[in-house]
């Protein structure tokens, strides 16, 4: 429920400390322990879930997925939500410093406006050695990496996002995740025109040759022929899939390896 301006008011000087502190300081997200802090008690006590309790019921703060996390709603915005899809990305990260991800696939796409639409949910690359707190799972569709596969992303908007060469690549990684394939109108086309061929080749070389053999076929598929030029001279040992291997249909494309059960691009 949208709290009324009737109710965003401040009822004790713990509420007004907190909210001043806030303001000031133009933080977006808050924690309890952060609260704590403020307001000079045990992080445990009941005085901070009595405080957080009052701020959540007056409007002023909005609880996050992540357990005891919580988004300012200052008084010059009035009490809504920032709409920030990543919000919840970035207050994890802020958590957990040996933690790494990222917006991928199709969401890096849509926030790099390579794609007309956003997918849902919204797709995370997370580090697999680190623990994903189980909030994220309520908002995005979290994909586990290596750190060895962990490379190529940029801030875009205070979030981590792949660059438009590992958007490419993440697709011939986790084909399942980038939609439908099928379509030739598909954002790949626009992001395979607009990412560096060298820049691609080197990326696939560090992935390996089952990347290497996909994104090339895709490539060639979807009309990027400099991308796929690239691409030729790496290793790209075969055959592998792009597909369930259980499909009865599939097409088998020799220069690469490939054998197709999606049909991508209209391929059959």
């Amino acid at each position: 429920m949208i709290p009324t301006e009737l109710q965003r008011r401040i009822t004790s000087d713990a509420e007004a400390q907190v909210v001043a502190e806030l303001e000031t300081s133009q933080r977006r997200t808050i924690t309890t322990s952060d609260v704590a802090a403020i307001i000079g008690v045990a992080p445990a006590s009941q005085r901070v879930r009595d405080v957080v309790a009052l701020l959540r019921m007056h409007g002023w703060l909005r609880a996050l997925p992540l357990r005891g996390a919580y988004e300012f709603e200052p008084a010059v915005g009035g009490p809504f939500p920032s709409g920030d899809p990543w919000l919840e990305l970035v207050v994890a990260l802020e958590r957990n410093p040996q933690a790494r991800a990222h917006v991928g696939i199709g969401s890096a796409a849509f926030v790099r406006r390579l794609a007309d639409r956003r997918p849902l949910p919204d797709t995370v690359i997370w580090l697999a050695d680190q623990p994903a707190p189980p909030g994220l799972r309520a908002v995005y569709r979290l994909v586990r990496c290596t750190g060895a596969r962990f490379f190529a992303t940029a801030m875009v908007g205070g979030a981590p996002v792949a660059t438009v060469e590992r958007i490419a690549l993440e697709v011939a990684l986790w084909w399942k995740y980038a939609g439908d394939l099928r379509n030739r109108e598909h954002w790949l086309r626009t992001v395979l025109q607009q990412a560096d061929p060298q820049v691609v080749a080197t990326g696939a070389r560090q992935l390996g040759p089952t990347v290497t053999g996909r994104l090339g076929y895709l490539a060639e598929a979807f009309d990027a022929g400099a991308i796929a030029s690239a691409l030729a001279p790496l290793p790209h040992v075969g055959p592998t899939w792009l597909g369930l291997r259980t499909s009865p249909v599939k097409t088998y494309e020799s220069r690469w390896g490939i054998y197709d059960t999606i049909g991508v691009a209209g391929n059959s």
